[in-house]
């Protein structure tokens, strides 16, 4: 294994693939929480140097330093996993002080690394720190006296991580209402804006306005006179058939005369005789 320089290989490399295989198989074999965690923590450094050779080169793709670092964060991450886990269990502080001192010499490589990286791979290199400073706060959490860790992150880490939301100021509304609905009294109060008094006598310009038209059309009097006449007419016809001298109810008419038949000096009902 020596000869083929298997520590000295990086990624895009053709050996780098055994490299990691060597590594998982070994990290497997290993039972413990305690040993596995730490073994992990090491590997997990491995990536972080393979990043800083991987910057001295003058073509390295940018892919290669996402994918080394993620591979970073991702084995810090299962190694922290498993050191608080053994403390909680053990109340061992080891390997917590030691996963806390690993992420306060990453920060460190990180930020060493910050200005030589292009600027595809700058995203992966937050997500390292932002990952970092939480596990780092959370063995801090549940180990207070434990040593090491980060103890203050360098400016150009602290620029590429901060966000700054900007601030958008709300104007206050206007909570008066509008000027056609206030009141008015007669001591210490405005008068009324001029549009407002004249605003109900006033009629917009742009507006339509409604026309009125005239509840009779000229010329429909003559008529109504004219209809007059013809009115009484027919009234005055209609009387001269029932109770004029010949209607129906005159002396001279139908029914004038049946009376007279009966109840007149000569009539049936009065003795007088009928021709047979």
């Amino acid at each position: 294994m020596g000869r083929l320089r298997l520590p000295g290989a990086l990624p895009g490399d053709t050996l780098y693939p055994i490299k990691r295989a060597i590594e998982g198989a070994s990290t497997s074999l290993t039972f413990d929480d305690a040993s596995k965690g730490d073994r992990l923590l090491n590997n997990a450094s491995g990536r972080l140097a393979e990043v800083e050779k991987l910057a001295q080169r003058s073509s390295t793709p940018a892919e290669q330093f996402r994918d080394t670092l993620g591979t970073f964060t991702s084995q810090s991450e299962e190694a922290a996993d498993l050191l608080l886990e053994d403390y909680s269990s053990t109340g061992s502080s080891q390997g917590v002080e030691k996963l806390r001192e690993f992420a306060g010499d990453s920060i460190e490589k990180l930020s060493a690394l910050s200005s030589k990286l292009p600027a595809e791979a700058l995203g992966a290199l937050e997500d390292a720190v932002n990952s970092l400073t939480a596990l780092d706060n959370l063995a801090h959490e549940i180990c207070p006296g434990c040593s090491g860790g980060i103890t203050e992150l360098p400016r150009n880490l602290a620029q590429l991580t901060a966000t700054d939301i900007p601030v958008v100021e709300v104007p206050e509304a206007d909570t008066a209402p509008p000027a056609s609905e206030r009141t008015y009294t007669d001591e210490g109060a405005e008068e009324p804006p001029a549009s407002d008094q004249q605003g109900s006598t006033q009629s917009d310009p742009t507006q339509p306005q409604p026309t009125t038209e005239p509840s009779e059309k000229p010329g429909k009097k003559s008529d109504k006179k004219n209809d007059q006449p013809q009115l009484k007419d027919a009234t005055k016809g209609l009387t001269d058939l029932l109770v004029g001298d010949e209607g129906l109810l005159g002396e001279e008419g139908l029914v004038g005369g049946l009376l007279g038949g009966l109840l007149g000096p000569d009539g049936l009902l009065r003795g007088g005789s009928s021709d047979d």
